[in-house]
């Protein structure tokens, strides 16, 4: 474990964002020393923990591994600290309680090297950890021949990027984002620069009550559905990304996104919510009159209100 810089170049940098994550890194930061390629380094940016973080890292005695310590600013900040320190080729993400499968980055390499090196964005499949089971996230056959409405409709999780370290001089983490942070970067960068998907499944995603995933949808108000849709509706504008979305795309993500409230408030029995978010799904994409979900989603607010 180090604290020190040293001018070693590795091919990938991984970046490990962490808050409060003692339970888990321990998890996240073998299954870096795990990997059958070794050509790495591992940043953990540590945002202000309080628990025995720190103490979990320094365990591991290993001088590719560097700790940085932040007063706490939330994820995107420490993921672009993460950023700045890295001295690889490509960033990887891991969040600190996901892991790598042994073999994630011999498959990154593989296809950084069939594509000679590129100034590009790499995703691969990831399967996700909930309940002591595993399941694969399909991937899609193919992406379409617009890049930034692919990463707008298919959910590409930070554990499962490899990025070109040129690509961070022109794009970071936008803070303002939460929690869709990711999103807006991965916009904006397939904008600009070549993103391959990697048919192979070698990182898992841990589904638990504290993961982040977990805690964002339990915000269900019609006040944050609006705040967070406003938030992202700026990267929409962005000059780098306006032009490469239709008006079209844009109402049928923010019906997806009313969907997904929808069933938060469906799964907490708020019948108020349900309504809202149910005719704001289909006021802004009314096509889904046309979907088979829209008559499941129906039937299953009918069937949650029951009153007592």
């Amino acid at each position: 474990m180090s604290t020190m810089q040293n001018n070693q170049k590795p091919l990938f940098s991984i970046v490990i964002p962490t808050y409060n994550r003692a339970e888990f890194i321990g998890k996240a930061i073998q299954s870096v020393k795990d990997q059958l390629f070794n050509d790495w380094e591992l940043i953990v940016v540590d945002d202000g923990s309080t628990d025995n973080t720190k103490e979990v890292v320094f365990s591991f005695d290993d001088n590719r591994i560097k700790y940085v310590y932040q007063k706490n600013q939330e994820r995107s900040i420490a993921r672009n600290r993460g950023i700045k320190e890295a001295k690889g080729e490509y960033i990887c993400f891991l969040d600190s309680d996901d892991w790598y499968l042994q073999n994630h980055l011999v498959e990154l390499r593989k296809n950084i090297i069939k594509r000679s090196h590129p100034v590009a964005f790499f995703y691969i499949g990831q399967y996700f950890y909930k309940k002591d089971s595993f399941h694969q996230k399909k991937l899609p056959n193919e992406m379409g021949d617009n890049p930034v409405e692919h990463v707008l409709f298919y959910t590409i999780y930070p554990t499962s990027v490899c990025i070109h370290k040129d690509i961070f001089n022109k794009f970071l983490f936008e803070t303002y984002l939460i929690p869709t942070e990711d999103m807006g970067l991965w916009m904006q960068i397939a904008a600009n620069y070549p993103i391959y998907q990697i048919n192979k499944f070698t990182c898992v995603v841990n589904i638990h009550e504290a993961s982040s995933t977990q805690t964002i949808s339990q915000t269900f108000t019609l006040r944050n559905s609006n705040d967070e849709l406003n938030k992202l509706s700026q990267v929409f504008v962005y000059d780098t990304v306006k032009d490469k979305l239709s008006k079209a795309a844009i109402r049928r993500y923010r019906a997806r996104y009313y969907y997904y409230y929808f069933y938060n408030s469906v799964n907490r029995r708020k019948l108020g919510y349900m309504i809202i978010f149910f005719f704001k799904y289909l006021y802004n994409y009314p096509q889904n009159l046309f979907r088979i979900n829209t008559y499941v989603a129906l039937y299953d607010m009918i069937k949650a209100y029951k009153p007592s």
